[in-house]
Formats: C-alpha cells, sequence, structure tokens
C-alpha cells in the first residue's frame, strides 16, 4: 500500500494488523482521477480510515487538512504512523463512527470519504445521514462511497444526491453533492 500521487508518490503506508480491506490502488487510482480536479484546498474527513490511505492520499494532492476516524485501535495506530511518517498533522478519533460523527459539530468538511466494512451494507447509508444531521459538509461538499459491486446505494440520502456511480473490481464508488441530483 502507498501513495500513488502528489507530494508523497511512493511512500509506503503501514497497514493494520487487523481484518481492514484496503482500497486497491488500481481503485484509489480510479477514485482519485475522477476527484483529480475537486482534492486542493479541501479538508478532508475519512471515516472507516483503516490506514488513513484515503485521506494521506488527498493530503498528498494538496488537501487543506484530514480528520480521520476509526473504531479500531490497530487502525487508529496504523494511521497515527502514516500521519507521522508524511509528516501530516491530522486528528485521528478512535470511536464508533456515529458517536464520532456527532463530536465534530461544527467543524466542517468538504471531502469526505466513507469506506466501511463491505458486510456492513447499512453503514454508507447511515454515515451520509449522520454528516447530514450533524452539518458536518460545505455547501460545495463531495462524498465518496465505498461499497461492494452489486450494492445499491439511494440516488438521495438526506441532504445528498447522487452524481456519479463507477464501479472498478469488487468495488463500486458513489458520488454525492449537497442538493439536488445533477
Amino acid at each position: 500500500m502507498r501513495i500513488i500521487a502528489g507530494s508523497h508518490k511512493g511512500r509506503k503506508l503501514t497497514a493494520p494488523k487487523n481484518n481492514a480491506r484496503p482500497t486497491l490502488d488500481r481503485a484509489k487510482e480510479t477514485l482519485f482521477n475522477i476527484l483529480q480536479f475537486s482534492i486542493a484546498g479541501r479538508d478532508v474527513l475519512d471515516v472507516f480510515a483503516g490506514s488513513g490511505a484515503l485521506g494521506l492520499e488527498a493530503v498528498s494532492r494538496g488537501a487543506n487538512s484530514a480528520v480521520f476516524v476509526d473504531s479500531d485501535q490497530k487502525s487508529v495506530e496504523a494511521i497515527e504512523k502514516n500521519c507521522k511518517l508524511i509528516g501530516c498533522r491530522a486528528d485521528v478519533i478512535k470511536g464508533n463512527f456515529v458517536q464520532a460523527l456527532s463530536r465534530l459539530k461544527p467543524r466542517k468538511f468538504s471531502l469526505v470519504f466513507v469506506d466501511p466494512p463491505y458486510e456492513n451494507e447499512d453503514y454508507c447509508q447511515t454515515c451520509l445521514e449522520t454528516l447530514c444531521a450533524n452539518e458536518l459538509l460545505t455547501t460545495d461538499a463531495i462524498v465518496a462511497c465505498e461499497h461492494k459491486r452489486g450494492t445499491e446505494l439511494p440516488d438521495k440520502i438526506a441532504c445528498l444526491a447522487k452524481f456519479k456511480e463507477r464501479a472498478v473490481g469488487i468495488a463500486t464508488f458513489s458520488f454525492y453533492e449537497m442538493g439536488e441530483k445533477l
């Protein structure tokens, strides 16, 4: 697992020694090709962060800041180690995602990655609803949800509307923005 582009290109990241499923480089490359002009200057939230690879990739590509949320201690330790490796000062929050997100208010994020375990299909939708309920998104926010291919997410969830979907291998990325569907 490595950072694939930006100021920290090629840096190898530590994977947590648990059951976390990292986003494969091919899928990560597709995700960031879609987002490439929507990263610089954004404040990033990486939920179900695992190693922190998605948030750190965004920082490497010019994001202002990153906050990482994960419930597993080994993931939190890996994220902290990876942040230190690239010199990224970030907030790492350990805990249940619903409770962790409610503690982030009044902060706002303009780029959010949601990558829950595939076996918890309802986590994507619950996370999007929680982001909206806690008013954690800027008006120009983009939320990218990674879920198992074949799992459908609604076109509209709370304050968010799906504007794009892309399948890569066993993963699908659903992209949401504030407001009405394009």
